[in-house]
């Protein structure tokens, strides 16, 4: 995610997702922190779970059922209770 711009992600929490990344979640909050932005308690796989406005989050495999099919649901049970699929 980029929020470059001034005050991007106003009043926004994303929360309880899980994100498989191939780089970093975000780059940089810059003033969104102060505007309201935050993102809490996400598993995040490919990456570190660390950042500025990242709290709570966990780095961890989700072990999805069937990627090629479609299939996100995780088999890792620490990673189960994020996102749509509990």
């Amino acid at each position: 995610m980029n929020l470059d711009d001034d005050g991007s992600g106003a009043d926004t929490a994303i929360t309880r997702n899980t994100f498989a990344v191939g780089y970093q979640v975000l780059n940089d909050c810059y003033s969104s922190a102060a505007a309201g932005f935050s993102i809490e308690e996400n598993v995040v796989f490919g990456d570190d779970a660390t950042g500025d406005c990242i709290s709570g989050s966990i780095a961890a495999d989700p072990q999805f059922e069937d990627v090629a099919g479609g299939d996100y649901r995780p088999n890792n049970a620490a990673v189960a209770g994020h996102g749509a699929y509990p």
